[in-house]
């Protein structure tokens, strides 16, 4: 459980962040972006709740409650990039715990100082629009689905189908059934439940599970009593059924039309199929092949001597996709060995085969171009300096081994081109810039290589300065070589030498003389190359390139 916790968590943090970005330079988040991150937050802060990670918990709802706010009461007076980095800080907080709870250890930071912060600031525009917001229940819906646990190897084994009710007094029923889920989770071999999304925190599952009940499909070594016993006497619930089945009618999952073919679960497979095509049911549908009958809902019609009647409808997409995690090394094994036979069989069937390997081996580059507008957010805001960015192809396509490997080169080349390449708005202004600057990620594919870029049009490197440097620190041999002798390539390439700064000051970012030499080692031993083209006064281009599968 903990493993679909942070998944499905560090999926939504993900995409928190990226929204929060590309909105940053906005004067305020629209309704939309609004909607999405309450939404988001929303749905962690229930996560986590029943988690019990308290402190995550805690500023999930603080951040949930400035959104219910901005949501409702639509405030006019919105300090947009304080809020920008507030959001930030969240999703750096939580990260940051979800990072301890994947290496085993606890979830303990201490949210404080962080929830002080999200109330002073909610504080504030509410002073400042002298009116509160009204918290109304997000209503968008969404169907349920189906959520599996896969199997464990059991030689003693049961088939249960669980069908729990609640009083209608209860208040948050689907914690309540993700509390039975967590209950059996331990003992249990193969799990299906149904709804999936009981954490959402959507007012259609809830309705669902009040009016419906809860279901679960489990496989155990467990008896009926120790079942009920683990799911406990919560006063919350109305009634427990448990009623054992076989593996056949256990793996025919849920489906969700009560007006459909009924069943009686005794059945055999070979019965439900016979009986499928005979009997007429209002609604009902003809389902020839039992492989086509997929998973949906089981529904209590009837009880007694440990029977359940069960409703059966329609046609849908299997439980899950399914995936599978392979070394690279063994994907270039296996690349090798195709290259071989193509080399002796140039088929289509081979070819066909080569390009299929090929494709399993790339990926697009936009969660690691995603980052990099994190890091341009951040510097800028510490530096004082007022900078957009903009990604261009980040959808192109590249090796995996590469991906996994560039974000570190590519984020020194981006903080460098903050840091040294943007001016400050001031200097920008007296040179006849906007004061605005600007720093492009971008990627493109031809000729057989992949290209990333990073460009600014900043203040260009000073071939005069490098030079300078680069003889007052040993790098130039020759001492009587002038220096329009050296074309632009030759000095801008002594930057990527170890050791090497035209920094007069040591900062946060630069200046010790380490990093692009690592860069350029980084991209070398991923069989890369790096360029570097420079205007002073206009900005710099850094190109790697690789060699496109």
């Amino acid at each position: 459980m903990l493993d679909m916790y942070l998944f499905e968590n560090s999926q939504l943090l993900e995409q928190l962040q990226d929204r929060v970005l590309k909105l940053k330079d906005a004067e305020s988040f629209d309704d939309d972006s609004i909607n999405e991150i309450f939404r988001a937050i929303h749905t962690i802060k229930g996560s986590s709740g029943v988690m019990m990670f308290d402190e995550i918990t805690a500023v999930a709802h603080k951040l949930e409650d400035v959104f219910y706010y901005l949501r409702e009461s639509k405030p006019t007076n919105v300090p947009h990039l304080e809020l920008v980095e507030l959001v930030l800080g969240v999703t750096d907080f939580i990260s940051g715990e979800m990072d301890k709870l994947s290496e085993g250890a606890a979830a303990d930071g201490d949210a404080h100082e962080l929830i002080g912060k999200i109330d002073d600031y909610l504080r504030k525009i509410k002073e400042s629009e002298n009116e509160a917001g009204k918290v109304i229940a997000d209503n968008v819906y969404e169907e349920p689905t189906q959520f599996y646990i896969a199997p464990l190897a059991s030689s003693f084994t049961h088939y249960y189908k669980v069908y729990i009710t609640y009083k209608d007094s209860t208040e948050h029923v689907n914690i309540r059934a993700f509390k039975a889920v967590r209950a059996l989770k331990d003992v249990a071999e193969d799990m299906l439940y149904y709804p999936e999304d009981i954490l959402s925190g959507k007012e259609a599952v809830t309705e669902d599970i009040r009016e419906n009940g809860f279901k679960i499909l489990i496989q155990t070594d467990k008896a009926e009593d120790e079942l009920k016993k683990l799911i406990g006497t919560d006063t919350d619930i109305q009634n427990i059924d448990v009623y054992e089945c076989n593996y056949a009618e256990f793996n025919l999952g849920f489906v969700s039309d009560t007006s459909q073919i009924l069943i009686d679960l005794d059945s055999s497979v070979e019965e439900i199929i016979e009986r499928s095509g005979k009997q007429e049911t209002p609604g009902a549908k003809y389902v020839p092949e039992v492989e086509n009958i997929v998973p949906g809902d089981f529904v209590v019609k009837e009880k007694g001597h440990g029977k359940v009647t069960l409703a059966r409808d329609r046609k849908s997409e299997a439980r899950r996709s399914s995936y599978i995690s392979v070394e690279v090394s063994k994907l270039d094994r296996l690349m090798e060995l195709i290259d071989k036979l193509v080399a002796k069989d140039e088929s289509e069937e081979a070819l066909e085969l080569q390009r299929a390997v090929k494709a399993m081996r790339v990926v697009p580059l936009t969660s690691t171009f995603q980052k990099m507008n994190r890091i341009v957010f951040d510097i800028s805001r510490k530096l004082g300096k007022d900078v957009g960015f903009e990604m261009i192809g980040d959808t192109t396509e590249i090796d995996k081994n590469i991906v996994e490997h560039i974000s570190d080169p590519l984020m020194h080349i981006v903080r460098n081109a903050v840091d040294h390449g943007i001016e400050t708005p001031a200097e920008r202004k007296m040179a006849g810039k906007t004061e605005r600057g600007k720093i492009t990620l971008s990627a493109g594919a031809d000729s057989g290589e992949v290209w990333i870029k990073v460009s600014d049009n900043g203040r260009g490197l000073d071939r005069n300065v490098i030079l300078a440097r680069a003889r007052e620190q040993g790098f130039i041999d020759d001492p009587v070589k002038p220096d329009d002798a050296y074309n632009d390539k030759e000095v801008f390439g002594l930057i990527t030498r170890p050791g090497f700064s035209t920094s007069e000051n040591v900062t946060e970012y630069s200046g010790r003389g380490v990093g692009m030499d690592v860069v350029m080692q980084n991209i070398g031993d991923l069989g890369g190359t790096l360029e570097i083209e420079s205007t002073k006064g206009f900005g710099t281009v850094f190109t790697m390139k690789f060699k496109k599968l």
